[in-house]
């Protein structure tokens, strides 16, 4: 409360100060209040575009909502400065988020409509005699491979 009183009087002064709205940013953020401090972070860009590290930080606070704006972010950034690390490792982390949601759907999906094949090792004809017939019969009731 005390820093967020501090803040207020401070953007009352100034509004048009991009430090006091990092500030809030880190104030909120720290209390839990993300789309708050992510809406001081936006003005606070919006103040100083050329802030690289700004919208890296909006990237990271952005990538579990809104992917999308996440990635605009991060563009702006290596648009700018291709070799910025923070932003490469931000595009890093989004894109593995990404890839293992879908993989996660997929194998989610793929679960519920695709029928699991079965094999009935009664149905093949070895002649009169199975080789390996109790050893067969074993590891595949227990679901062991043997090869």
């Amino acid at each position: 409360d005390l820093a967020l009183n501090a803040f207020g009087r401070a953007l009352l002064i100034d509004d048009l100060d991009g430090a006091t709205h990092l500030g809030l940013t880190r104030v909120y953020i720290q209390t839990g209040r993300r789309d708050l401090g992510l809406e001081h972070l936006e003005i606070a860009i919006s103040l100083r575009p050329d802030a690289r590290e700004l919208r890296v930080l909006a990237a990271d606070l952005l990538g579990c909502r809104d992917k999308m704006r996440a990635l605009d972010q991060l563009g702006a950034v290596l648009a700018a400065e291709p070799d910025h690390a923070g932003a490469r490792k931000g595009l890093a982390n989004l894109i593995r988020t990404v890839v293992a949601s879908r993989m996660h759907t997929v194998s989610h999906d793929d679960r519920e409509t695709r029928p699991q094949p079965t094999f009935d090792h009664t149905q093949v004809i070895w002649g009169d005699v199975e080789p390996f017939g109790d050893l067969i019969q074993s590891t595949i009731g227990r679901g062991c491979r043997v090869s």
